[in-house]
């Protein structure tokens, strides 16, 4: 389960970088510095409903593969995809877990 939210955090900060202007690392690195991402999204673009919009777009892609083979519903899905967008595009700082190496 671990490796499947990964990649829907992946897919949403690729998502959220993508629609401010600036690559994942740059964005990554203000975040895991303690900016909240609504602190990161006004100077580059100042829009957060469109970078929600966009993660939630990206999000919801990937996780309709897991609709189709009946692993959660359509429903469980909007709300997944909504609840990343709003905590990436949120006034509060993001948690990160410490990476480890060979994980």
């Amino acid at each position: 389960m671990a490796c499947r939210s990964r990649g829907l955090r992946r897919a949403g900060l690729d998502a959220a970088a993508g629609a401010i202007g600036i690559e994942r690392a740059p964005l990554l690195e203000e975040l895991r510095g303690g900016r909240s991402p609504a602190d990161v999204i006004a100077p580059h673009r100042g829009d957060r409903g469109e970078v929600g919009q966009a993660v939630e777009r990206a999000v919801r892609e990937r996780l309709e593969r897991r609709v189709e083979r009946g692993l959660i519903s359509s429903q469980q899905a909007d709300a997944r995809a909504r609840k990343l967008a709003e905590r990436l595009t949120g006034e509060r700082p993001l948690a990160f877990a410490a990476h480890r190496k060979g994980r």
